[in-house]
């Protein structure tokens, strides 16, 4: 039984299956699932990373599909020490566009993960260095700037967000 003075429900580590499970039979539905981000899987997880449950399906794809569909905010977990090298591509392609806009691939990262679309993206930017989240933050905010400077820099964006989407949603995009 949820309490009364429960009013929003947030998962980690979750299949769909189970969230799927979860969302039918609760009351209170969920509101966010933050999940490890990263283009290993299960069946062939990469012995260098922490051992947390790893997505069955690539960039777990199946579950963000799902919160797409419910409105649940999804949360990316180890999106830059996880994902970030398969990302950037063999094009460096994160790095280039941030140098573009003067700011830190990792930036680039996160702001191209928020503009992808379909289920709501929070970023969970892990530093607890105050230096680091005020440069986080200064750099969203150029990324905007950026965008508000001409019609050729919103273009430039999209086909980056296009690029990254091709890696991150594979053939479902």
């Amino acid at each position: 039984m949820v309490p009364s003075k429960a009013t929003s429900l947030g998962l980690s580590n979750i299949d769909l299956k189970s969230l799927q499970e979860v969302y039918e039979i609760a009351t209170i539905k969920p509101t966010t699932v933050q999940n490890r981000f990263t283009k290993d899987t299960i069946d062939k997880p990469d012995p260098n990373m922490t051992p947390v449950p790893y997505p069955l399906i690539t960039f777990d794809r199946d579950v963000r599909k799902y919160c797409r569909e419910k409105d649940i905010a999804y949360a990316p977990w180890g999106l830059l020490w996880g994902s970030l090298d398969v990302l950037d591509g063999p094009e460096k392609m994160l790095e280039k566009l941030g140098k573009e806009i003067g700011i830190s691939k990792e930036i680039a990262c996160f702001a191209c993960m928020t503009s992808l679309g379909g289920c709501k993206i929070s970023i969970l930017c892990g530093t607890s260095d105050e230096g680091r989240m005020h440069e986080t933050l200064a750099g969203l905010r150029r990324v905007k700037g950026y965008l508000q400077e001409s019609d050729e820099h919103k273009k430039t964006w999209k086909d980056y967000v296009d690029r990254f989407r091709t890696i991150v949603d594979g053939d479902e995009s």
